[in-house]
């Protein structure tokens, strides 16, 4: 007779073929889940924390913009109280659960020894299923929870794009306002998303250091716009992990005094009208960005929700098998059934390994303000000097 063995095979497929830590055989931490969510923590904390612009020659629409302004900024909120602070819990829930899946596991290999002693041990038998068809009331609770967060992130899929989108249009129609130097704004908006660029890339860094260290990480906001006569732009920020445990990002690069200096030099080239633009043009770019970065989670979280649905299938599957199979297994069925249950037991490791990367709990705010020049020395006395603040009252402030 053919060797029945079980294997989990939807959950290796995925765990072997989506691993979130793996691109090529090395740990890429700005594929991540945290990666991503810090990213959008950082947009969030950028755009809540800048003010409507107060203009000195208002555009055309203005009054618009700043209605679509304030829908933007509240969408953004919604999405921190909805689905941030969901978020922030869910992977210490999956976590918990790990030692539950792992003792259905064991006790599953220790049933399936009983029957291959004995293949007519009809009590280890009905235990075996009843213990897998126990975990999977709690692996569907899990799921559904999973499910329900990706439903409400689906809901922002449209909401946070057309919010930038509304932003932008309106940017866009001051643009074609004749008066407006478009040559000097497309340059700043170049400079300010080289800067954005570089701080992004010091805070991946961060990121990355707080995953190999499984430290906590400290979220604050960089003025990226210089001090100068012209509109509001002093005050757009860009948000950045800024430390982890004694490390502090480095912001006095020469690359990024650099380029605060030719912000700082385009900002004094504008007239009054073409930097209220400029700013319009600024704001709205931050907000799309804010959009496409909570894609990017939810697409994260959709992986982490195949996984138990991966499980919850195989283990539905082996359930029916074992229902069905009663004398006609063999002791060395069962020992194929016990190579299942090993095998799955690596795998879940695995995944547990990938969870404990989208550990959030102990990431915070700081509310200093940091400023491009900075050393890491005087990124840590400012640091030093505000406050630190939970996660998601710093992103509500």
């Amino acid at each position: 007779m053919e060797t029945k063995t079980i294997f989990f095979s939807s959950l290796d497929s995925i765990l072997n073929g989506r691993s979130l830590l793996k691109q090529g055989n090395t740990v890429d931490p700005h594929s991540t889940y945290i990666q991503n969510y810090v990213q959008v923590c950082n947009y969030v904390s950028s755009v809540n924390k800048s003010e409507l612009p107060v203009l000195r020659k208002a555009p055309a629409h203005w009054d618009e913009y700043q209605k679509s302004l304030i829908d933007a900024k509240a969408a953004s909120i919604k999405w921190v109280n909805e689905i941030a602070a969901n978020l922030k819990e869910l992977p210490t829930e999956l976590m918990d659960s790990n030692e539950d899946v792992l003792d259905l596991f064991q006790k599953a290999i220790d049933h399936c020894d009983k029957l291959i002693i004995d293949p007519t041990d009809e009590f280890a038998r009905k235990k075996l299923k009843q213990d897998i068809n126990n975990s999977l009331e709690e692996i569907h609770d899990l799921s559904q929870k999973i499910e329900r967060v990706i439903q409400r992130m689906s809901e922002f899929r449209d909401t946070l794009p057309q919010q930038a989108a509304n932003l932008q249009h309106i940017a866009d129609l001051a643009m074609q306002d004749e008066k407006v130097d478009k040559d000097k704004i497309e340059e700043l908006q170049k400079k300010i998303g080289e800067i954005k660029s570089e701080i992004s890339s010091l805070t991946g860094a961060i990121v990355g250091l707080s995953i190999a260290l499984g430290a906590s990480i400290i979220l604050s906001v960089v003025a990226v716009a210089v001090a100068g006569p012209i509109g509001m732009l002093t005050w757009i920020f860009t948000g950045a992990a800024a430390a982890v445990a004694t490390t502090y990002i480095v912001i006095d690069s020469i690359k990024l005094n650099t380029l605060k200096q030719e912000v700082k030099a385009l900002q004094h080239d504008m007239d009054d009208y073409t930097a209220d633009v400029a700013t319009l043009q600024v704001v709205a770019k931050t907000f799309q960005e804010l959009a496409e970065q909570a894609i990017a989670v939810e697409d994260n979280m959709k992986y982490i929700l195949d996984i138990w649905k991966a499980l919850d299938y195989d283990l539905t599957q082996i359930s029916k098998e074992i229902e069905k199979s009663g004398e006609k297994y063999s002791s060395q069925d069962w020992a194929g059934v016990k190579t299942g249950f090993q095998n799955a037991t690596t795998l879940w490791k695995q995944f547990q390994e990938e969870v404990k990367l989208c550990s959030l709990e102990e990431m915070s705010g700081n509310t200093a303000k940091l400023d491009i020049g900075m050393s890491s020395e005087e990124v840590k006395q400012q640091l030093d000097a505000g406050k630190n603040v939970e996660l998601i009252e710093y992103l509500t402030a």
